[in-house]
């Protein structure tokens, strides 16, 4: 309940601490006294989701909703003006409540990984209620009047830093780019508009995360395959047949190494078909509304709207990038292709299929991994072997912190959503000050979400009594289980996978800002994925290599040839790589500048144009590429800045 205190009697600054005093330190869903588990210090909320039931996440949600419109009233009627009326409570309610704020957080991170499917569900329908509830908050004009009146009046006499300024400098903005000069007709019609594409964005991803199709194939449908993978299926009682899932470590080790092209056609199918036709209704309409607020907002497509605050700032220099970098790597992926089909025919002879000239997208990541092998004598199912999970993750955590200044240390038994999480706590070697902590879901279960991110429990900036919180990151990864006989065996490529997601997670522990609307993924978004790649390159340093490998087996190290022509391959299919991404970064920009809603024929259209290949009949992988659905919208591009 929001407290009303008389001005005059109090300091603005305690007028501030006491609308926020109880979100600032309630703990909610804690079952201290219930469980044997551990909350790590300085995390203000239990994170164990099995804990928490639906009502309790619904009054959780309505009294945020009820403190947001009460933090809104509160500087809508600020007087006199000052940081503490008008900018410090929009501040901490973005730090509650905003993208990635303490109990935004929790809607969010529990509609991924719950293991609850009713929890799960209940989170994302009560993410895109507090969506609404800070929309409605960020669309008032009396708030984006009063930011503008303290700018211009105030402001100066306060004195702030450069880092509030330019807060308070993205907030006026915002309320520009939601159309707060405009009429009050068109500010509606923006609001709709928002509310809808929040909505639709998090239906796909809902959509994603619960299917659970199975496929049967027999021990002759996947010949090929090692007995360590088979081992590691369940067979179907009726048939005999192993069931598998469309889940990565299922689905991409029989598109690397299967020898059947059926069993592949039907795979990669499957995989590529998942959520048609909804999700392609789903992303139709979101082409539409984005197209639809652009104009409300008065600009020429929603590639211009969006693409404005970023590095790139037009659409017209992201496709002259496009268009340079495709005249740059067009000609090696004419040579890669034509190795690819020696390569194809190479092995229709040795299988016994007919070959057809052509690479079929079933074909295509097994002929990318067999030119790897062939061009650096690269055993993939070898080199596999060398790069336990274990041993991947203990060298890549001694990288980092040498890298970066950091101590790790395991938590015992912290408070978590599934017995399979782990958490480290992060402190600083030269102060020997707690940063916070980083937390480990790396195995897929059922409804849980089926690509790998980083994300965030909880931010380091200053909370309303100026003292920074803990951090606290997460990475959701999707990796092969360990059985009973083997332990969780990662391909090179998934050691990069590791490297990357675990650098969001060190750009979110690392980053100093007082203020959660600039900390760490704040920045341009076209940067966001610069600082991961950049640190993928030490995936390809011979010395971070051997601290990451080691025979699960016998323990030996690497061998020196094995080492160095894996350092080698790092350029391997560069071709390839890179045209995949013109591709996909293509039909983001087109179907964001046309507003096209045809939105498979665009996909084949741009797959035909730069690679000269044809989709799938029957197949729409847009229908399963989450990137459009959420923060990539015409800046899918973001992932070439670093080419």
């Amino acid at each position: 309940m929001f407290i009303t205190i008389k001005r005059g009697i109090f300091s603005s600054s305690l007028i501030c601490w006491k609308l926020f005093s109880r979100s600032a330190v309630q703990v909610y869903g804690d079952m201290g006294d219930k469980l044997t588990s551990v909350r790590p210090p300085g995390i203000v909320r239990n994170w164990d989701l099995r804990t928490y039931d639906v009502q309790n996440l619904e009054s959780q949600c309505s009294k945020a909703i009820i403190e947001i419109k009460n933090a809104a009233d509160f500087v809508a009627s600020a007087h006199p003006f000052s940081y503490d009326t008008v900018l410090k409570p929009l501040l901490e309610c973005d730090r509650l409540y905003g993208r990635d704020g303490n109990i935004y957080s929790l809607f969010t991170v529990g509609s991924m990984v719950a293991e609850s499917a009713e929890i799960r569900t209940t989170c994302s329908r009560l993410k895109g209620i507090l969506n609404e509830a800070f929309l409605d908050l960020h669309m008032r004009t009396d708030i984006y009047h009063n930011l503008k009146k303290y700018k211009e009046e105030k402001s100066k006499q306060d004195n702030l830093s450069k880092e509030l300024s330019k807060v308070l400098d993205r907030l006026i903005l915002k309320g520009q780019r939601n159309g707060l000069e405009l009429s009050k007709e068109v500010q509606e019609e923006v609001k709709r508009v928002k509310k809808e594409m929040s909505l639709f964005s998090l239906q796909f991803c809902r959509n994603l995360g619960e299917d659970n199709t199975l496929l049967y194939f027999s021990k002759d449908d996947l010949e090929g395959m090692d007995i360590g993978f088979l081992s590691a299926l369940e067979k179907d009682e009726a048939t005999g047949k192993y069931i598998l899932t469309l889940k990565y470590p299922d689905y991409i080790p029989v598109m690397k190494k299967c020898v059947v092209p059926e069993t592949r056609r039907s795979y990669e199918t499957a995989f590529n078909s998942r959520c048609v036709p909804q999700n392609v209704e789903i992303l139709e309409n979101l082409v539409r509304l984005r197209e639809e607020q652009a104009g409300l907002l008065g600009y020429s497509n929603h590639a211009a709207y969006t693409q404005e605050i970023l590095m790139a700032k037009s659409p017209e220099i992201v496709e002259k990038f496009f268009r340079e970098l495709y005249e740059k790597v067009k000609t090696r992926w004419e040579q890669e292709r034509a190795k690819m089909l020696e390569l194809k025919k190479q092995d229709c002879d040795r299988f016994g299929y007919e070959y057809d000239g052509l690479i079929h997208m079933w074909d295509f990541s097994r002929l990318y991994h067999m030119m790897i092998d062939k061009e650096f004598s690269l055993d993939q199912d070898l080199l596999k072997q060398y790069f336990p999970l274990e041993v991947v993750l203990e060298g890549m955590l001694k990288i980092y912190q040498g890298l970066l200044g950091l101590r790790f240390t395991k938590f015992a038994n912290p408070e978590v959503w599934s017995d399979e999480v782990t958490a480290y706590e992060v402190t600083d070697t030269d102060s020997g000050s707690l940063m916070g902590y980083f937390y480990l879901d790396l195995f897929p279960r059922e409804g849980k979400y089926g690509h790998a991110r980083c994300g965030i429990l909880q931010q380091a900036c200053l909370d309303v009594t100026e003292e920074r919180q803990k951090v606290g990151a997460l990475l959701i990864c999707n990796f092969p289980r360990p059985t009973p006989t083997n332990p969780s065996l990662l391909s090179h490529d998934e050691v990069v996978t590791l490297f990357h997601e675990f650098g969001h997670a060190m750009h979110i522990i690392c980053a100093k800002a007082e203020t959660s609307l600039l900390l760490s993924m704040s920045v341009e978004w076209d940067f966001v994925e610069a600082p991961s790649q950049m640190l993928e390159n030490w995936c390809y340093v011979k010395d971070s290599l051997r601290l990451m490998s080691k025979h699960y087996k016998t323990g030996e190290a690497l061998p020196d040839d094995m080492l160095e022509n894996l350092v080698k391959s790092k350029k391997a299919n560069g071709g390839a790589m890179k045209l995949r991404q013109i591709t996909l970064a293509t039909v983001d920009q087109r179907m964001h500048r046309e507003g096209r809603y045809e939105l498979g024929q665009m996909y084949k259209d741009a797959l035909n144009e730069f690679m000269g290949l044809e989709p799938t009949v029957g197949t729409n992988m847009l229908a399963s590429f989450s990137h459009l659905a959420e923060d990539y919208d015409a800046r899918y591009y973001s992932y070439m800045v670093c080419f």
